[in-house]
């Protein structure tokens, strides 16, 4: 699995794709550039490097949100022993790594998935914490191109993301501006508007209302969309009709596929919920950037048959059982929490708890 389930988008996003493309990156020649608040910066080939450096085999386990799991046995030895060779000064907080960026090597980076190169952070001392270690080698050999070669970081408290591969050049850092620490222990950023994503399966009654909410509530610290995979083509008349009598905007919506978000130039989505069952079993497309994702199941409002006092009945009972959750999501303190805490906290907003009988 290690070998050939991999995060390496310069390659292709999909999982297999690295593995069948990789092979055309060459690493040899590869030199390291480190340089800023160090006593002895400068640019060093990789073997080099690894010359006076006793390696080590650790045997990491990983997990990840998408529900895989697996046990690898990495060669190298730590980042910290790396590190120490070039004499950080107490002004150093932070380590940002950077990518190779070949577009000859790796066409796929001209799709513009990512921002390459690739970037990441650590603070200083997750860079010198034990467990940080410097990959250079997986089951007793080589470490393949595909799997970051010829050098990567193993971060066994990184789940489910890629942490830095490849990477060319380190940076000690006296600020965090200027890098990013990518997975799902990343602290979002501050001050910035947060694109929100609503899925549903026909784009016409709850991801409406949904849209409707956040857009009202967020405060501007939020924009939402929304989106379905099989739109209907038109809103639901009782949900415009319902948010302009509750004083929420009503203008401008559409029913459209959610493809339009993972096309090229559309708006970058940090998160993306989705309101119907349906929609959280299906297959989604590849999402540029990894949002975060969590499921806020409501029941379909347009499905209610009856009078037409039940059907107002059924999509006043959705805008508020969303409202609820969406006051939820507005009042989490976004900025300060790490990537795993947030990703739970979404998570339970969609399984609020029962009501006491």
């Amino acid at each position: 699995m290690a070998t050939h389930y991999n995060n390496f988008y310069e390659f292709g996003s999909a999982k297999e794709d690295p593995a069948r493309n990789a092979g055309r990156l060459r690493t040899r020649p590869w030199s390291v550039v480190v340089d800023g608040e160090c006593e002895a910066p400068g640019r060093i080939d990789v073997d080099e490097l690894l010359k006076p450096q006793a390696l080590e085999e650790r045997i990491y386990r990983h997990r990840c949100v998408e529900a895989w799991s697996m046990v690898a046995p990495w060669i190298g030895l730590p980042l910290s022993d790396l590190l120490k060779r070039f004499k950080p000064t107490s002004k150093a907080k932070y380590v940002a790594f950077t990518t190779l960026y070949d577009p000859k090597q790796m066409p796929e980076t001209a799709r513009g998935v990512l921002s390459w190169p690739y970037r990441e952070g650590l603070r200083i001392d997750e860079a010198m914490h034990p467990l940080a270690f410097l990959s250079v080698g997986l089951y007793g050999r080589v470490l393949p191109n595909q799997d970051g070669a010829p050098l990567r970081l193993t971060l066994p408290w990184k789940y489910g993301f890629r942490p830095c591969r490849e990477f060319r050049g380190t940076m000690l850092r006296s600020s965090g501006e200027g890098s990013a620490s990518g997975g799902l222990l990343c602290k979002m950023t501050a001050n910035k508007t947060y694109n929100v994503l609503f899925l549903c399966t026909g784009n016409s009654a709850r991801s409406i209302l949904a849209e409707s909410l956040l857009n009202h509530w967020g405060q501007g610290k939020f924009r939402a969309f929304s989106a379905g995979s099989f739109p209907k083509g038109q809103v639901h008349p009782l949900a415009l009709d319902l948010l302009k009598r509750m004083n929420l905007p009503a203008e401008g919506f559409r029913s459209k596929s959610r493809d339009e978000f993972a096309a090229p130039g559309a708006p970058p989505i940090d998160f993306i919920f989705t309101v119907c069952d349906n929609a959280a079993g299906e297959v989604c497309p590849f999402w540029p950037g990894k949002p975060m994702t969590a499921h806020w199941g409501i029941a379909d409002p347009a499905a209610v048959e009856g009078t037409d006092a039940d059907k107002a009945f059924a999509f006043r009972k959705a805008l508020k059982e969303l409202e609820t959750r969406i006051k939820l999501f507005t009042s989490l303190p976004i900025d300060s929490l790490d990537g795993m805490t947030l990703q739970a906290k979404l998570r339970a907003i969609g399984n609020p708890a029962p009501e006491p009988v």
